[in-house]
């Protein structure tokens, strides 16, 4: 009673509880040493915040207090010191106290009152709100001599405080996306692939969000980034090639949002073409990016990653980071090369070399060879699980997993000779188009689960807004990834160069591919197949998930309805010529190198 010590209230926003005291109060318990360490809240008394009696007040009654806006735990009361002012015979008085609760949002208001006989010496005065939930609302505070004939009488006040339930608190959470380069979901154990591939983000499906159907939007690297990171498809940015101009300054971006809103941002790339230069930059306040002409390894990239993290610990941090190692050539380390494939590569003599587009020969090295270069792929995989696996295990060794939100993606998938397509992500069949999406979110923001409705990675901006509280910004198309209810169940997604369309709604999956006709000359060998085959296709890819029954010929009614909806989904993207922009000689080499030849 009257301690005199300020005290404050921290705000998480959309999350509950609030911290309601400095450091040093002793109605915490620190639990680190770290800047916004995590606290937990005792069963002692916080302060009223905003504060107009500190630490004690002469009041004269009847008064009225109001306080806008205050946090009141679960079971709480108000709590106050009063005490009689004025001559030092005045007999004690009866005062009446009342708190009024009106909650902010849902709940129903509440009022109670206690007779207190105050005298020369402070007595306590505890006034109940039967409160059964946390939340935030106004709190008033009447006080009146219970008899009339005293009215005007002063009293002291000393330190109004609130009670309630012990509570968790914690910082803003920090926000890492993961983006995994040319990883198609099928590929993954955690999608219950056949070969062990990513037994470590396996093992995290119990205690996340996996999404059974998420698509990527563009069938490439850059765009598909932008995408990921605007909340926005290709046709309302413009640009839909590697080779194309960076992202405009006008579009926002998840890092700038979050960046405004205090969170320190980086990346990590693995890839120069991801670089400064990209666009990508834009609200970052660090970017970490390969010299020109090298691609390290995972490890560097994790390395380079967990450095970040540890740097920045003490603050509420943004962090993407991109793995290129399942990208062609499809070289793990030498250690798991032995994983899934037995021996030594095949003979030259089994090989087939017009699967492969000559272009690729001056800079990759590549076997075409479908069981071998899948091999080596899946053991790619496994390298990236290892990777994944590091970053959890730094995470939890320093006490910030359970404060960070953690999404791993990827930017399209891969072909591996499904419907003729060799060792490039062309196409928009599953195997390019659909990718893995997990989300290890603190268990006190979402609940894990397994998520089987059609989604999209435009999501992603919008599902970090929701749970870390901000508001989503108009330009972000998407929606939480963690509602009830996902997504609308349809996910649109194109081809690099605007060959293609296509869409998933439900189980059915449309591909219009028209455009692809006028561009022979765009076309390697490797491709021919999707290029002869029908321009528009619908497939079962709940009962079909190989895309081998086509429906097309034989609904054509379904095939009419599907594409109206692709046609108004165009139409409403009002789709942009693509940006003009010089093109970067560099970039085009580099491109080159990494086996785009578009």
């Amino acid at each position: 009673m009257g301690r005199g010590v300020a005290t404050h209230v921290w705000r998480q926003p959309r999350t509950v509880p609030y911290e309601r005291a400095l450091v040093g109060d002793a109605g915490f318990v620190a639990e680190g040493d770290a800047r916004f360490a995590r606290r937990r809240t005792l069963d002692r008394p916080h302060g009223l915040d905003p504060h107009p009696i500190l630490p004690s007040a002469l009041a004269t009654l009847p008064l009225e207090i109001t306080f806008p806006e205050v946090f009141v735990p679960a079971d709480g009361a108000v709590e106050l010191g009063l005490a009689l002012a004025g001559a030092a015979d005045a007999p004690p008085l009866s005062v009446r106290v009342e708190a009024r609760f009106v909650p902010l949002h849902d709940g129903a208001e509440r009022a109670h009152a206690v007779t207190v006989l105050a005298g020369r010496t402070p007595q306590r005065a505890t006034v109940p709100l039967a409160t059964r939930a946390e939340g935030a609302g106004m709190l008033t505070l009447r006080l009146a001599a219970a008899d009339g004939a005293r009215a005007g009488a002063s009293v002291e006040l000393v330190d109004p405080l609130l009670r309630g339930a012990a509570s968790l608190v914690t910082r803003p959470p920090n926000v890492i996306v993961v983006t995994l380069d040319t990883v198609r979901a099928d590929h993954l154990s955690l999608y219950g692939y056949r070969r062990p591939t990513t037994p470590f983000l396996a093992s995290l499906a119990n205690g996340a969000h996996v999404f059974d159907a998420a698509y990527a939007q563009i069938t490439n690297t850059r765009p598909s980034h932008f995408s990921l990171f605007t909340g926005r498809y290709c046709g309302d940015i413009g640009i839909w090639n590697n080779d194309g101009p960076p992202l405009p300054e006008r579009e926002l971006t998840l890092a700038e949002v979050l960046r405004s809103a205090g969170w320190r941002t980086g990346a990590v790339t693995s890839v120069g073409f991801l670089g400064p230069a990209s666009g990508l930059g834009q609200g970052l306040d660090e970017m970490h990016v390969p010299r020109p002409g090298q691609h390290p390894l995972g490890a560097e990239t994790t390395r380079t990653a967990l450095d970040f993290v540890r740097r920045h610990a003490g603050e509420p941090f943004f962090l993407w980071a991109h793995f290129f190692d399942a990208h062609l050539p499809y070289q793990p380390v030498p250690e798991l090369r032995g994983l899934f494939w037995q021996g030594p590569p095949p003979p030259d003599e089994t090989v087939d070399r017009t699967l492969i587009p000559p272009d690729f020969f001056d800079g990759l090295f590549v076997l075409p060879h479908v069981e071998y270069m899948t091999a080596m792929y899946d053991a790619s995989l496994r390298y990236l699980d290892e990777q994944m696996r590091a970053l959890f295990a730094t995470l939890e060794s320093t006490g910030l997993l359970d404060d960070t939100i953690v999404i791993v993606a990827a930017d399209h998938g891969e072909s591996l000779g499904e419907h003729g397509i060799h060792f490039v992500h062309a196409g928009l069949y599953e195997t390019t188009v659909r990718v893995p999406l997990l989300i290890h979110a603190p268990r006190a923001l979402a609940r894990p689960g397994r998520v089987a409705q059609v989604v999209e990675n435009l999501d992603i901006p919008a599902t970090v807004f929701a749970l870390i509280g901000l508001e989503q910004p108009e330009s972000f198309r998407g929606t939480s990834l963690l509602r009830d209810e996902p997504g609308d169940g349809v996910a649109f997604f194109e081809h690099y160069g605007r060959f293609a369309t296509g869409m998933r709604r439900g189980a059915i999956k449309t591909i219009d591919a028209r455009e692809l006709k006028s561009h022979r000359d765009r076309v390697w060998p490797s491709l021919r197949l999707w290029y002869e085959a029908p321009s528009l296709q619908v497939f079962d890819v709940v009962r079909d998930p190989a895309e081998a029954n086509d429906l097309a010929p034989a609904e054509p009614e379904l095939l009419r309805e599907n594409l109206s909806l692709l046609d108004a989904w165009r139409a409403d993207r009002a789709h942009r010529s693509p940006i003009a922009g010089r093109v970067d000689p560099k970039l085009t080499e580099s491109l080159r190198a990494l086996g785009y030849t578009e």
